[in-house]
């Protein structure tokens, strides 16, 4: 059963760390964290439903405590859910490379990215009959162009050195796990 994306919305503003895995992956790793973060609240909460479960927890500090702690419980096993994600598109990007062909895909998409960037920072920079509600709008998607960017460098040169730490520990914590 598919959580609504509202519920799982509900439940972040009492475990935040949802957040990061919604639209991220294939549509099987947000599936997966919207069912765990639902079936904790319910836990938590002693109701049948996601719907109930919000209800109690939205009147209960108590509560909402223990499902923070809960969920901080779940969150290697969300981060081994979505690092298994990015590990596949990687691994499909260097298929591409040793097949000796082109990813058009992704090259195209970083192309249209940063043309879509200047293009917008052109615009709220260089046109003054532009009103405030316009470039308001051109500079938001500006930033979600930028933060498109960010992704792109992410993925084809890995992310923070502390990220690649928190990789590590989970790499170590799963082969503890193996033996």
């Amino acid at each position: 059963m598919a959580i609504p994306l509202a519920a799982i919305t509900a439940l972040a503003q009492f475990a935040p760390m949802l957040l990061k895995y919604l639209g991220v992956g294939k549509n099987s790793v947000p599936d997966k964290v919207a069912e765990v973060a639902a079936s904790v609240a319910r836990e938590v909460t002693g109701t049948e439903s996601v719907t109930d479960a919000i209800a109690v927890l939205t009147g209960n500090t108590q509560l909402q405590w223990e499902y923070k702690i809960q969920m901080a419980g779940h969150e290697q096993r969300m981060d081994e859910l979505y690092l298994q994600d990015t590990k596949d598109a990687r691994a499909r990007d260097t298929e591409f490379v040793r097949a000796g062909m082109i990813n058009w895909r992704a090259h195209s998409m970083y192309i249209m990215a940063w043309v879509v960037v200047v293009v917008a920072f052109v615009m709220v920079w260089h046109s003054q009959e532009l009103d405030d509600f316009v470039k308001a709008t051109v500079s938001l998607i500006l930033g979600r162009f930028l933060g498109y960017l960010d992704q792109i460098y992410n993925f084809e040169f890995g992310s923070t050195k502390s990220s690649r730490q928190k990789d590590d520990t989970i790499a170590s914590l799963s082969n503890l796990g193996e033996r």
